[in-house]
């Protein structure tokens, strides 16, 4: 019993550790963001090769291996929009195609996204205003002012497979204007940083340093909902230890469920209690047949 409740603790400790280190993963992909934010504060709207450059000196695939890029979403009327497209095609960059098309009160659509690969630069031109999960992320971070996850959605390269994913967004707002309030916030709008990633990779980056044997799920409970972002194979009701725990990720609530597997693997000193019970018996055994022995000798 002592060495069950000790292991227990033990479980819980891990289980804590782990959820601290998504915490601190997401925190360092919000410092990035932050960073690409501050740049387009102070050059007004950098050019593409300003924001890729930004973007190589993160070194994505070594320190943010699981993210797929990060990328600027501009805030839009529709007037807006035929300026910026008209922008674009004087500075001979082309046709600026929105997707989906349509005529709507407010458009955001993807400007940039690094690193330059072909799945990113299909992205370009899509809408993330246009779509209610994406909208509804976009629209908390420009009234509070604060960086804001998505709901789970799926993201269009992965139409074929859906696999759960998330936005990560920092709002941008206009050089030397009162954000105080989120009217002024509202006015003063104009895009939003992100960063896209699928959350199992973000998972593995996270916690590949502290996974060991236990088993996880990620739920997001907010708003009283349950939606499973994240579980692995196998998980069954054959747990000696089990823990939850619940954490706020920039607007979003995540519940942590920890499963330890069976008795072997979450408790394995019970293995050397049992070999020194073993041992115990063989000696007391040894000893008995000893006595046995001499109180024969003895009575003959």
């Amino acid at each position: 019993q002592r060495e069950l409740k000790l292991a227990a603790e033990q479980f819980r400790g891990v289980a804590g550790q782990q959820a601290s280190l998504v915490q601190l993963h997401l925190n360092s992909v919000e410092m990035t963001l932050r960073g690409g934010a501050s740049l387009f504060a102070a050059l007004d709207r950098p050019t593409p090769e300003q924001w890729r450059g930004y973007v190589d000196a993160l070194r994505l695939q070594a320190t943010f291996p699981s993210l797929i890029g990060v990328g600027y979403s501009v805030s839009l009327d529709e007037q807006q929009l035929v300026r910026l497209q008209e922008s674009l095609r004087a500075d001979g960059r082309g046709l600026f195609e929105l997707r989906p098309r349509g005529r709507r009160e407010f458009y955001g659509p993807i400007l940039y996204l690094e690193p330059h690969t072909e799945l990113n630069r299909g992205a370009i031109g899509f809408d993330l205003y246009s779509e209610a999960v994406r909208q509804q992320a976009m629209r908390m971070a420009m009234n509070s002012g604060q960086s804001q996850l998505t709901g789970r959605l799926t993201l269009g390269r992965d139409a074929g497979q859906p696999a759960p994913a998330l936005l990560l967004l920092a709002p941008v707002y206009g050089q030397s204007m009162d954000v105080d309030s989120p009217a002024t916030r509202r006015s003063a709008i104009r895009g939003w940083v992100f960063a896209p990633f699928r959350m199992d990779q973000m998972l593995h980056s996270a916690l590949s340093p502290a996974r060991g044997k236990m088993q996880l799920r990620v739920v997001d409970v907010t708003d009283a909902g349950h939606d499973v972002l994240y579980q692995d194979a196998g998980i069954d009701a054959s747990h000696t230890f089990t823990h939850s725990l619940a954490m706020v990720f920039y607007g979003r609530r995540w519940r942590f469920d920890f499963f330890s597997g069976p008795l072997e693997t979450a408790a394995p000193q019970l293995a050397a209690l049992d070999k020194l019970l073993l041992a115990g018996i063989a000696g007391s055994l040894l000893l008995f047949a000893l006595a046995w022995m001499l109180a024969s000798t003895e009575a003959r």
